[in-house]
């Protein structure tokens, strides 16, 4: 399972950095609360140490094979897998950290452009801060998707599910209750992800962790067991031979 969890981590830092950014230059024009521009600017920082750390453990030969060859490409592991996560230009699925890096730095010269170009624009600034925190918000989709799909919520952990929970039941007393004003984008859009939130908990109370009804899941847990089995398979004794 780590070539999946190392797959994710990558997956994830390009989701929350993209997301965290754009925030950060929302401030410039919104100037909302300062605490809620530290907690992106801590995000941006923290996903580029996991980006980092997720690149070193999956940058293997390509010659290898198993796991070995799973961690060059996120999302490797059946076909079927690879053919549904396939992107244009391949997309965050580089086999080289340095596209990834480079990206990266594109990205963030690119938003520095369009705020001293059109950061005076009321407007814009709306707009910036909508598409950010909408698709933060759209971030627990994906994974109502696959437990429908699955009929089933194995592998999402209760605990991470209950602090997503208290995690929005906090954020939305920060956001009605605090003292100076709160954009109405980071309302509507913690509105939407609590509400998706919820629905997990729907979903686990529904489906629980049982058996998984995903045939592509299926034979990824088949190929890992088939990998353990064969790791630790005895060496034949070629003395009664």
């Amino acid at each position: 399972m780590f070539n999946t969890l190392v797959n994710f981590l990558v997956a994830y830092s390009i989701f929350t950095h993209q997301l965290s950014t754009p925030r950060g230059f929302y401030w410039l024009s919104a100037r909302f609360e300062i605490s809620l521009l530290i907690q992106a600017m801590i995000m941006i920082v923290v996903q580029m140490l996991l980006l980092d750390s997720s690149l070193k453990y999956r940058n293997f030969s390509s010659s290898g094979s198993g796991a070995q060859r799973d961690l060059n490409k996120p999302f490797a592991g059946t076909q079927e897998l690879d053919s549904r996560w396939a992107r244009p230009y391949n997309f965050w699925q580089w086999r080289s950290a340095r596209p990834y890096w480079t990206f990266v730095a594109y990205y963030t010269i690119t938003l520095m452009a369009l705020q001293l170009l059109m950061g005076w624009s009321s407007w814009f600034s709306a707009m910036q801060g909508y598409i950010a925190l909408s698709v933060e918000a759209t971030l627990p989709l994906p994974q109502i998707l696959a437990n429908e799909r699955a009929q089933s919520c194995k592998g999402f952990r209760l605990s991470v599910l209950a602090n997503w929970l208290l995690g929005d039941a906090m954020k939305m007393t920060y956001f009605f209750l605090a003292a100076s004003p709160i954009p109405w984008a980071f309302k509507i859009c913690g509105l939407f992800q609590s509400a998706c939130d919820a629905y997990l908990g729907i979903q686990y109370w529904r489906y629980g962790a049982g058996k998984i009804g995903d045939p592509i899941q299926d034979t990824m847990v088949r190929e890992e067991s088939v990998e353990l089995s064969d790791k630790w398979k005895p060496a034949k004794d070629l003395r009664y031979q």
